[in-house]
């Protein structure tokens, strides 16, 4: 018994030393790619090519002050922004997408919806290169309807509270739920303007 207790203790100890070199490694990560994305705005161009003004004008076009305190932010519907990578923006129920999408699902089509952050809605990425609309690709369009769901900045309480209030009511068969390591906390520049 002593020795199943001691095993237990060394096992836990172990999983509690990957889990912390895998969080340590995720925001460390982060921390360079946001250095590294302050530093690219700065230095191109010969200082400011108006990267930063560009993207600070998209997220005051597409996204809007929630009337729910604890979203702080959502998307504009029916808005979009010309960037260098191609339209970003929303259709009327809160998709990235450049077509407004059939309120009921498709009866020969599987509707899946992915939920999550700036890696769901593919920042700096064409609508067509996304996460989702490239797993629609893979899976088939003619068999299956892949929604994007992201909302650039949401942590995790968030992207429940958009599932309720976007997700749900489209009737998704399927939810895919993106979780990245700043999923804990809010981080985006919609969050810094409505906050």
């Amino acid at each position: 018994m002593v020795k199943e207790a001691s095993t237990l203790k060394r096992n836990l100890g172990r999983a509690l030393l990957v889990a912390t070199s895998l969080g340590l490694s995720a925001s460390l990560a982060e921390v360079a790619f946001r250095v590294h994305l302050a530093s690219q705005a700065s230095s191109e161009g010969g200082g400011d090519d108006g990267w930063y003004e560009r993207y600070r004008h998209m997220n005051t076009t597409i996204y809007r002050a929630s009337s729910d305190e604890a979203l702080v932010y959502e998307p504009t519907p029916s808005t979009s922004v010309t960037m260098e990578y191609g339209e970003a923006g929303f259709e009327r129920h809160g998709i990235r997408s450049l077509n407004d999408v059939a309120d009921m699902p498709s009866p020969s089509r599987t509707r899946i919806a992915f939920v999550g952050d700036s890696i769901v809605w593919s920042e700096y990425m064409a609508a067509w290169d996304a996460l989702p609309q490239r797993t629609e690709e893979a899976l088939g369009s003619a068999e299956y309807e892949v929604l994007n769901f992201g909302v650039s900045g949401y942590d995790t309480g968030q992207e429940v509270l958009w599932y309720e209030r976007a997700v749900r009511p489209m009737q998704p068969a399927v939810v895919v739920v993106v979780f990245c390591m700043n999923d804990f906390f809010v981080m985006s520049g919609p969050f810094e303007r409505h906050a």
